[in-house]
């Protein structure tokens, strides 16, 4: 467990070591996606609140959301490459790089979109093997519940654990290097054990996080409600995070102190 441990550590070093840099990095990201996500929103409110047989509305709706989204995916990719760089790229030749071109963020979408293809398609037969079990299991104990949770929570670190292996192209086209996915699998192969842990801790710090967020949003719902786009922000930096560290140690080599 040393490894897992020491891959978190470094991981929280990079986001809270130094917040005003951290708030500086993501912040464009930040707000491109908070602009998408508005254009998108406002176009869902717009949907729920006109007539159903207005063809003018839906003109108007098709306008908002298709560049909302476009916007939106663009936030995502910037905020998530200049993660990477910041992460990766040395402290002398960082100014050079933290405006990643249109180039570098549409490699990186792409591979995201393979990546989430890939897993779906990987966990679909893990699901339908897990749905036997449960089953099974239910027919013959009748403790089918406690099965289904304990069978779900390991399928999820399982697919957790493939996502982590298949995701080191992600960083490595963020900083120019070119890595498919068959090459990050083989990168990650030593580490393999190591970061099947690293899962299932993630899956423990995320779900810590959603059950206290559900517990905020059931006592004060504003606040939860405020709390809700920062837990996501720092989700998604802690699991960039972890990207950038592993990539930083399996192929560049790098110590995790």
């Amino acid at each position: 467990m040393n490894l897992p441990i020491a891959i978190l550590s470094r991981a929280f070093r990079l986001i809270f070591a130094q917040p005003r840099q951290t708030l500086r990095v993501i912040l464009p990201g930040v707000v491109t996606y908070i602009v998408g996500g508005l254009l998108v929103g406002g176009a869902i409110f717009l949907g729920a609140s006109m007539p159903v047989e207005a063809s003018r509305s839906n003109l108007l709706l098709l306008a908002l959301t298709l560049p909302g989204f476009a916007i939106l995916l663009r936030g995502f990719s910037l905020f998530a490459v200049m993660w990477h760089r910041h992460a990766l790229v040395p402290d002398h030749a960082r100014d050079d790089v933290m405006k990643p071109v249109k180039g570098t963020l549409n490699r990186y979408l792409w591979r995201c979109a393979l990546l989430v293809l890939l897993l779906l398609i990987i966990s679909l037969p893990i699901g339908f093997v897990g749905g036997v079990g449960t089953g099974i299991a239910e027919s013959s104990t009748g403790r089918g519940s406690w099965v289904a949770s304990g069978i779900n929570t390991l399928i999820s670190i399982v697919i957790s654990w493939i996502g982590l292996r298949l995701s080191l192209m992600l960083p490595a086209v963020s900083v120019g290097d070119h890595m498919g996915i068959t090459q990050s699998w083989a990168a990650t192969r030593a580490a393999s054990k190591d970061l099947f842990w690293t899962a299932a801790l993630l899956g423990i710090l995320n779900a810590s996080v959603w059950a206290i967020s559900v517990g905020v949003l059931a006592a004060m719902p504003f606040l939860g409600l405020a709390l809700a786009p920062c837990i996501f922000v720092f989700q998604s930096l802690l699991y960039l995070s972890v990207l950038s560290t592993l990539y930083g140690h399996l192929i560049e080599g790098r110590p995790l102190t």
